[in-house]
């Protein structure tokens, strides 16, 4: 059985045995449909250490990642 033929809730199990984010980014990065299952559960980790990272999206203008963030953002103390 392949790695890409396994249920979606399979596949999100595997995220709690991924340390790095780097990782799970490239786990993300090898198909469209890894890509939408991935790619939300990135974000969300990303957003729990907020403050930090959301300066520096700013600071480096990155709109595009602020714009994925979406309402996980509003989940964070922002001083």
């Amino acid at each position: 059985m392949s790695l890409f033929s396994l249920p979606t809730e399979l596949l999100l199990l595997l995220t709690h045995n991924l340390q790095y984010a780097s990782e799970l980014s490239a786990m993300s990065q090898t198909c469209r449909r890894f890509h939408t299952i991935f790619d939300p559960e990135l974000y969300s980790r990303f957003a729990n250490s907020c403050e930090f990272n959301i300066l520096r999206l700013v600071e480096t203008g990155n709109s595009d990642a602020i714009q994925k963030l979406g309402l996980l953002v509003t989940n964070c103390l922002i001083f």
